[in-house]
């Protein structure tokens, strides 16, 4: 295919020279497209085998999870996490049992505006953004009231820590708390009736 019939006659032997000088260029031109064709197939097959892999990688994620979520969902205690941004970002079936919230309900709200009564947002806001901010250590144990979905207040005794990324930086906190409200009234009422 890489031989080119020299001949400029206008004779048969001529035109048929040119013929197979059209034909050869064809068959290069075919070649050529066969070649790319068989590139863009194994690029094809690549693309394929790496997005067979993501999706089993995802799925093993979702598994992975799933499995996670259930093991927060039979914890005794609410898990929350809260973002940077003072967003909720996880919380398990005890959370919404104590707050009175359905998940969907609860997740990418702003925890301080939405979950504590007005009285105390401004002190745990103020602290929460100092512990971001990297200006104090987590408290290993603080109780404060929350505020459920029927306008209840319920003491919580919380367990904090930081949650920071894989070179520091600080991303929110992740919060164990369990309700202690009746505790905590039994304990007025034994104060009371000793006084």
């Amino acid at each position: 295919l890489t031989e080119f019939i020299n001949i400029n006659s206008n004779d048969e032997i001529g035109h048929l020279a040119k013929n197979l000088d059209h034909m050869r260029q064809s068959i290069i031109r075919m070649f050529e497209e066969v070649s790319k064709t068989k590139e863009l197939a194994e690029l094809n097959q690549k693309l394929q085998e790496q997005i067979a892999e993501r999706k089993q990688v995802e799925k093993s994620l979702r598994e992975e999870k799933d499995k996670a979520q259930s093991y927060l969902s039979i914890a005794g205690v609410m898990l929350i996490a809260i973002d940077h941004d003072r967003n909720v970002t996880l919380v398990n079936k005890k959370g919404c049992e104590i707050l009175g919230y359905e998940k969907e309900e609860i997740i990418g709200k702003n925890w301080f505006t939405n979950f504590l009564p007005e009285q105390h947002r401004e002190e745990v806001s103020h602290t929460f953004d100092k512990l971001m901010a990297g200006e104090i250590k987590p408290v290993e144990y603080y109780e404060n009231p929350i505020l459920s979905k029927n306008g209840e207040e319920k003491i919580i005794a919380w367990h904090n820590i930081i949650l920071k990324d894989d070179v520091g930086r600080l991303l929110g906190t992740l919060s164990s708390g369990e309700d202690i409200t009746d505790r905590k009234n039994a304990e007025s009422r034994i104060k009371l009736k000793q006084e």
